[in-house]
């Protein structure tokens, strides 16, 4: 039997999230913080770059859902990363910070049917996608990318 999309989702999630756990557990703030090169983020600025991601996405669900979705800009979408103020160091914070966006996106997409995932939403530069094609990329792919940059600038930091 075929997986509800939502289900697909929220399992994604919950393996990145896992997968996340992992890699930084007993990682200190100084490594985390630490770029692995100049110019590479750093694992607390990759985690930052994962909470704006995320921060808009329950938001953004509703809003395809009741077909008053503005385009989305990928600035506000998440955006770039440059330096860490003194709060955006804790690791310990930030990993809270994601799993609370992971979380509302979650109960965001819960019992949502597959047709309702298929409402669109535009965004910058790649159109209007599908809510349900847009969270599985992120969940999987973009996600993935990112935590293989954060196993190489662990890797860096040692």
């Amino acid at each position: 039997a075929r997986i509800p999309f939502a289900e697909a989702i929220t399992g994604l999630i919950d393996q990145h999230t896992s997968r996340l756990t992992g890699l930084l557990s007993g990682l200190d703030n100084a490594r985390g913080a630490q770029q692995p090169t100049p110019g590479e983020w750093s694992v607390a600025e990759i985690l930052l770059h994962l909470i704006g991601d995320t921060a808009s996405m329950p938001r953004e669900i509703r809003s395809a859902l009741t077909g008053t979705n503005p385009p989305q800009r990928l600035d506000q979408a998440g955006g770039a990363y440059t330096s860490l103020g003194a709060e955006d160091r804790d690791l310990a914070t930030l990993r809270t910070r994601l799993s609370e966006n992971l979380d509302a996106t979650k109960a965001a997409v819960a019992g949502l049917s597959d047709e309702a995932l298929g409402q669109t939403l535009r965004i910058e530069g790649f159109g209007d996608v599908a809510v349900g094609r847009w969270l599985r990329f992120t969940f999987s792919q973009h996600f993935a990318d990112h935590a293989k940059q954060i196993e190489a600038a662990i890797a860096a930091t040692r």
